[in-house]
């Protein structure tokens, strides 16, 4: 009889000692579990994140770079509305002078505009000027009749049939734009009338002087973009980049032919807030895989000294007594 209760305590304490390494595998499995879950949650989450805002700074950039395309049509219209420069032009000779000053490298200084063309009612070129300085008409003219005569004859069209300006528009005068590659430069090339602002000039509808403007894309214009957008490296590119990591913007003319990207490095709130967190969460980790451990041991502790000693039961029955 008792050696069956010590064969019985001796096979207790071997569960015993058998079940506690179980419980703390299992502990340790779970733990690690779940970082594994949690890591790949935030990397589930960081991404999708990272990929809406991706689409949504598209969808900005693509807005700003419209607005500000039509902006250089508004700027002309701070002297292209005007009786005196109606009257400047009618003058015989021209005062060129008074051209730069006004019409001409004014638009450099004060809107950062790279060429300026003035064509007469014939479309024949009277003046131009090129970064900042007055430019030769004879050079200038090949380069109205490929790139700004289908604006010219757009712009006259319109003029011929008094297209109406919307009220609500900030817009003065009718105008045609497009995009266009100008002396090897992605640029944008405007087109608006030079009309009275008083209605004391009248002028036969498509007979107008006309003001050429054209803004260079690979130099401030975008730039500027970037640097109000807080747009890392953001750039002309006339292919599309190489880097998948880079975001862009096509830029095209108005027949769909593709001029070029707009390109910059994304903002990834996402990758962001990972690398803000992903020390902390390690760190907490590491602290609940210690805690669990020191708990676990001292389960072990526990167990081990509640347990009965061990004893190698006699299986032999006593031979004396």
């Amino acid at each position: 009889m008792e050696r069956l209760r010590r064969l019985g305590a001796l096979v207790s304490s071997e569960r015993h000692e058998a079940f506690v390494p179980q419980i703390i595998i299992r502990s340790v499995v779970i733990v690690l579990l779940m970082a594994a879950l949690l890591a790949g949650f935030m990397l589930v989450a960081a991404r999708k994140a990272d990929e809406l805002s991706i689409a949504r700074q598209q969808k900005l950039i693509a807005t700003v770079l419209e607005q500000n395309f039509r902006s250089i049509a508004h700027d002309q219209e701070a002297a292209t509305v005007w009786d005196d420069s109606v009257d400047e032009l009618r003058k015989r000779p021209i005062d060129l002078r008074w051209l730069d000053d006004n019409l001409g490298i004014w638009f450099h200084s004060y809107y950062g505009h790279d060429e300026i063309m003035i064509v007469d009612p014939n479309d024949r070129l009277i003046y131009a000027m090129r970064e900042g300085r007055r430019d030769d008409i004879a050079g200038a003219a090949r380069l109205v009749r490929i790139t700004a005569q289908p604006l010219l004859t757009e712009l006259r069209v319109r003029m011929r049939n008094g297209l109406p300006i919307r009220r609500a528009s900030a817009v003065l005068t009718p105008g045609a734009i497009d995009l266009g590659m100008i002396n090897g430069h992605p640029a944008i090339v405007s087109a608006k009338p030079i009309v009275s602002d008083t209605g004391e000039r009248p002028q036969r509808p498509g007979s107008e002087y006309i003001h050429v403007s054209i803004r260079y894309l690979d130099g401030s214009f975008i730039a500027d973009i970037a640097g109000r957008y807080e747009l890392g490296g953001g750039r002309f590119a006339a292919k599309l980049p190489d880097d998948p990591g880079l975001s862009r913007v096509a830029l095209r003319t108005r027949s769909g032919s593709l001029l070029g990207y707009f390109v910059w490095e994304p903002f990834l709130p996402g990758t962001a807030m990972l690398g803000q967190v992903a020390p902390a969460l390690g760190a907490s980790l590491i602290i609940v895989f210690a805690i669990v451990t020191w708990l676990l041991r001292r389960i072990r502790f526990s167990t081990s000294s509640s347990a009965p000693p061990r004893r190698a039961p006699s299986i032999w029955p006593t031979m004396i007594r």
